[in-house]
């Protein structure tokens, strides 16, 4: 006999056991442990035994034979009716089962392993069972008991009858309330089972489809333990009980939003789909089958996963599972990125980007487009693009910004250290980071920052870092992708472009990549989707330099373009979208590198496009707005080539596009952003158009562009000016939400309960103004004097409804900078303004001085031409000034050292881009601007600024504070929006810093003393930082420094030590310089009417500071005060007030007890 395997056997066991059974097989000599047995019950019977359904069968032939042997010529109406008897039993077949009729084949019966098994029997267990569970014959007592049925039947239905229906119901309604509802639920269920057993199987209705989006669960049955089953003895394969499985098949328990304490935090749960799930599910979706978001982790009753779970799902061994996860973390992503998740959660960005990097390294095509999903969404801004693209027709979108974060190395050279190190976002609680520190090693140098800190400082270089683009070649050069994957891996590659000129050169130097980009998959009419990014990344690679342009092209890649604007086909989403990119590429690549043989190219299938859209765009805002979208990279297009040709073959048919739109809009109305881009394009083209006369637009000009100027609907865009502007919209964007991840901001924080919302509303209209106030001085020309009538009275209509003048105003008024002002869609508005004070600049205007000095606040640093015009016109120009008052050489003078301060801010190693803006988020001047001469001086004595520059010319220090303080002494008879207290005060300690003690001259103190007197209306809060490097504190400790150094007894020096020592201000500040300073005491000796506020502000409120009190009486014992200065008489004050006045302790009062001798 073979022996069975064993839990001890060891595979060598197992194989030769094996062997055996195969060398006995082969001997054929096999017996089996059973065998079948045919008994012929036949001789005994005489006839072959029948099954339960055959017999059943037999029965139905006999009684449709019976019927067939009724006369057919009988009709029969109505058969017998039967009627039912309670004292009748019905007679069954004993070995019939009367659910044979019903179900059609038999039922299937249950054997339990428990019954007593009768061992002396022949019988086999299936024929026990069946034999015992056979009816016994009825007995007299069934009759009785049936007897009994009926008289309590009749009993119940006289009772019934002689009720009301109100009666009936309300005893029904007592007895429902008196039964356990688990007994109705049952009885219930027992009857419905019951009523469906009645009715033959023909009356059945038909089953229906079960739909899981259908499934009700009822959450109102107990959760039954399964081990208490009374059956669970019966089950198979159930000997060893696993009580920690058997808890998932309980029910949820049920939580209430009692249970979450109001502020109180708990963990964030996700759907499938990247969805923030609330703490529970409301009462309206409780019928909804969601269970596939319940019963896992350690909160099994609360929907949805946690980033930890998503974490251990993604890297299961189940590949449903792991794509999954994956694709749920992408939809955190992409939902976080659009602001919806801001003052509610914090992701941990950095660790899902190690995350998503290594699966992109998996094998498994479906696992490496999830991760490359999660990896777009999170470097790739879909929201920054998208405007991008929206704005990218307009006059100033044809320039692209540079999106790099700040190097850790010139943060370090121009903060801080503090605030350097707070752009790592260490955080010891986190312990992110275990690792030994070297102070050898430089911070200075991103190169020296592992990845962990590299992944909190700048996350586009830890990318480069990992080689992704190594890795995307080889995805999209080396495996088998789809449409999805590609695009993935190109929207990856456009952020890396976007970050830097050399991140554009390593993927330009990536031949195998370019080569398959630009040879396979462009070309390639299947790859529509992802085509147009493909042409996007060479414009953004080729708008860097002239040789990435022409490197671009040596891959054949414009022949490529010109061929798909040349396509006729019925236009759908994907080729308009190609062709806007085309477009787009093309008018880069005019504007660089003229070439008339390939522009010849475009001519026809740029001619039958401005006529398709001619005759079927609709300018109405029902239209999508990417035909419009499309018909402005057109007509860009026509104003970036040979002007000359594409004047002589599109002006008709553009100068009738010009009149068609504008006679809608002015009929219609413009509301939607895309209508405001496509007549700017019109204008800006014919900017372009009008050098070769502009009698060809005149009628234009008379019949359409004047119509429209005076219509209802322009009065509305250029009121939105104001309403819409970036400038007076105190809101906070998203760029700093997650700063080593840089983005532009175009989506604003969400506050409270408000939603997340984008930074250009479809009212903005400042592009559709700049290009209009850029077409009214085109006709600017003093020579013809048609075209001079057409701009004075083209002027007069532009500010003839007020809301230029209300902007205006606004913006001269404006007391300090918001932050969406330096954002990149504000540059708009910045040359439009510009734009406005060049025109206004020969009028007499209220709001033209300080609106040009408002403006010089805003401006960056690549903006530095604007501040240097600025200066020229506005600033220093005699005309805005009291001439009688002022010398034009002062003016001179003065023009030459604030050039000097802004081309210091000038990098001489800037880089000129063709078509890429850098330095656009770095402001030129601060606020303080009109003081930046003085933190020479403080420079000077700072070692740890001494090496920064504040102007490119060398000054006396006598020259830089005169210079300072004139100039602002004439601001403020200008009523220029002033500086803080804070401010002014601590630029003016900055002039006692200086080597040639030149707060001594007589001249120089009288400017100070006119400073401070205009400090005397307001207070300190002495929480503002120079310039933002020096705090207060600092800087005053450094100024008692100066004072016990080179104070010499200075009553205005003195009064400037006195200013914080006042009692409303904080007790810190006179505990330093009594306690830590009291030497310097002393040298105090201004008098009461140099003090900047009254003598009674040091005096009361009496101080209540013990240790103060003690300082002051050190003080006074220790002769270390000048009797009756100042200082003597705050001490001598408060500490005979202090102990005269309060009840003390005998130690305190022992202890503060004057001695009178």
């Amino acid at each position: 006999m073979i022996s069975r395997p064993k839990n001890t056997d060891t595979m060598d066991d197992i194989y030769k056991m094996q062997e055996d059974f195969m060398k006995e097989k082969s001997k054929q000599n096999f017996v089996p442990a059973a065998k079948f047995v045919k008994v012929n019950n036949s001789l005994k019977t005489g006839k072959k035994p029948k099954s339960l359904f055959a017999q059943q069968r037999n029965l139905k032939q006999s009684k449709s034979q019976e019927e067939n042997k009724i006369d057919s010529n009988e009709i029969i109406v109505i058969k017998d009716v039967i009627e039912r008897k309670y004292d009748m039993m019905m007679d069954i077949d004993d070995h019939i089962s009367e659910e044979v009729e019903i179900t059609a084949f038999p039922k299937p019966i249950n054997i339990k392993l428990d019954t007593d098994v009768d061992e002396s029997s022949e019988r086999s267990l299936f024929s026990q069972t069946i034999h015992s569970s056979q009816p016994k014959p009825s007995t007299l007592a069934e009759t009785n008991l049936t007897n009994i049925f009926k008289t309590i039947d009749e009993e119940n239905t006289k009772f019934l009858q002689s009720m009301s229906k109100e009666q009936i119901l309300g005893e029904r309604e007592k007895l429902l309330n008196t039964l356990d509802p688990k007994l109705i639920d049952f009885l219930r269920k027992k009857r419905k089972n019951t009523t469906q057993d009645d009715f033959p199987i023909k009356n059945k209705p038909k089953p229906q489809k079960f739909s899981f989006d259908e499934t009700i669960i009822n959450e109102d049955l107990p959760a039954l333990d399964i081990l208490k089953d009374e059956n669970a003895s019966n089950w198979l394969n159930m000997n060893l009980v696993e009580p920690e499985k058997l808890e998932w098949t309980k029910n949820i328990e049920n939580l209430t939003r009692d249970s979450l304490k109001a502020g109180a935090k708990f963990e964030a749960r996700f759907d499938w789909k990247g969805f923030l799930l609330p703490y529970i599910f409301e009462e309206e979706n409780s019928k909804k089958d969601d269970r596939d978001l319940f019963m896992h982790g350690d909160e099994p009753d609360r929907p949805g996963y946690t980033l930890q779970e998503l974490f251990r799902l993604a890297r299961s061994n189940v590949l449903q599972q792991r794509t999954s996860a994956l694709t749920a973390i992408a939809g955190i992503l992409n939902i976080y990125n659009q602001g919806y998740y801001d003052e509610i959660l914090q992701l941990p960005i950095s660790k899902i980007f190690f995350f998503l990097r290594f699966s992109v390294d998996e094998n498994v095509p479906s696992i490496i487009q999830a991760a490359l999903k999660g990896l777009s969404v999170l470097f790739y801004n879909e929201t920054d693009e998208t405007l991008l693209d929206g704005i990218n027709e307009s006059a100033s979108g044809f320039y692209q910004p540079l999106m790099r974060q700040k190097p850790l190395k010139d943060t370090l050279e121009e903060n801080n250290f503090e605030s350097a190190f707070e752009n790592l976002h260490l955080n010891e609680d986190n312990n992110l980071i275990n690792c030994d520190i070297d102070d050898d090693v430089e911070v200075s140098d991103e190169n020296n920052l592992n990845d962990f800190h590299l992944a909190e400082t700048n996350l586009v270089e830890c990318l480069l870092r990992t080689n992704i683009i190594e890795r995307i070649t080889y995805i999209l050069t080396s495996i088998e992708t789809n449409q999805i994957i590609i695009e993935y891996c190109i929207k990856i590659l456009i952020r890396i472009a976007r970050d830097s000129e050399q991140n554009a050169l390593i993927i330009l130097n990536k031949l195998n990549l370019m080569k398959y980009l630009a040879q396979i998959y462009l070309p390639n009419l299947e790859n529509l989707e992802s085509s147009y990014l493909i042409i996007k990344l060479f414009r953004i690679i080729g708008s860097y330099n002239i040789s990435f342009l022409k490197a671009i092209q040596n891959y054949e890649v414009l022949d490529c373009i010109i061929s798909y604007i040349a396509i006729k086909d019925d236009l759908n989403m994907k080729l308009i979208k190609l062709q806007i990119e085309c477009f787009r590429f093309l008018r880069l690549y005019f504007f660089i590198i003229p070439d008339e043989m390939k522009y010849n190219e475009l001519l026809m299938p740029m001619r039958y496009l401005i006529e398709w859209h001619y005759q079927f765009l609709q300018f109405t805002s029902s239209n999508h707005f990417i035909i419009r979208t499309h018909a402005s990279a057109l007509l860009h297009l026509l104003g970036r080539s040979n002007i000359t040709v594409s004047f002589t073959i599109f002006g008709e048919i553009f100068k009738m596009c010009c009149s068609k739109w504008f006679h809608i809009a002015q009929r219609e109305g413009v509301t939607e952003f895309s209508q405001k881009i496509l007549l700017s394009s019109l204008l800006d083209v014919v900017c372009s158009f009008i050098k070769f006369g502009h009698e060809f637009f005149y009628d234009f000009l008379n019949d359409y562009f004047i119509k429209f100027m005076n219509s209802i609907h322009y009065k509305r865009i250029e009121d939105a000016l104001t309403s819409s502007s970036l400038f007076f919209k105190n809101e906070k964007d998203r760029r700093c939400v997650h700063k080593p991840l840089f983005n532009l901001g175009t989506v604003i924080c969400r506050k409270l309960n408000t939603l997340p919302h984008l930074i250009l509303s479809q009212e903005y209209s400042t592009y559709f103004m700049q290009s209009i106030l850029i077409f009214i001085n085109s006709f600017n020309n003093q020579i013809n004097v048609k075209n001079l009538e057409y701009y004075n009275h083209l002027k007069t209509l532009f500010y003839t409804n007020g809301g230029i003048d209300k902007y205006m105003t606004e913006f001269s008024l404006l007391k300090k900078r918001y932050p969406l002002s330096s954002n990149w869609f504000a540059i708009i508005e910045v040359e439009f303004i510009f734009n406005l004070l060049k025109t206004k600049f020969n009028e007499e205007c209220s709001w033209l001085f300080n609106a040009a000095y408002n403006l010089l606040q805003f401006l960056s640093i690549n903006q530095h031409p604007l501040a240097l015009e600025i200066f020229e016109k506005f600033i220093f120009n005699t005309k805005f000034y009291n001439t009688n008052l002022r010398k034009e050489e002062d003016f001179d003078y003065w023009k030459f050292i604030f050039n000097g301060v802004v081309m210091s801010k000038v990098k001489e190693t800037q880089k000129k881009y063709l078509a890429v803006i850098d330095e656009w988020n770095e402001a030129l001047l601060s606020n303080t601007w009109t003081y930046t001469l003085l933190l020479f001086l403080l420079y000077k004595v700072d070692v740890t600024s001494s090496s920064k520059k504040i102007v490119e010319i060398n000054l006396k220090e006598e020259d830089i504070i005169k210079t300072t303080l004139k100039f602002n002494k004439l601001l403020s008879e200008k009523n220029i929006n002033r500086l803080s207290q804070d401010n002014i005060l601590m630029h003016l300690m900055l002039i006692y810093f200086g080597e040639d003690r030149n707060f001594l001259d007589a001249d120089i103190k009288e400017l100070i003393k006119e400073e401070l007197n205009l400090l005397k209306k307001g207070s300190f809060n002495f929480n503002t930082k120079l310039n933002g490097e020096k705090s207060f504190e600092n800087l005053y400790m450094m100024f008692l420094d100066t004072f016990q150094a080179n104070g010499y007894g200075d009553n205005l020096f003195s009064s400037i030590v006195m200013i914080p020592l006042v009692q409303k201000y904080d007790v810190k500040w006179r505990k330093l310089i009594w306690s830590e300073y009291a030497m310097d005491l002393k040298f105090i000796k201004c008098t009461e009417a140099d003090l900047l506020v009254d003598l009674k502000e040091y005096l009361y409120p009496i101080e209540s500071d013990e240790s103060l009190i003690k300082s002051y009486k050190r003080a006074l014992q220790t002769n270390q005060l000048c009797e009756k200065s100042i200082p003597w008489i705050i001490a001598n004050h408060h500490v005979k007030y202090f102990s005269s006045s309060n009840k003390k302790t005998s130690t305190t009062e022992e202890f503060m007890k004057i001695d009178d001798n």
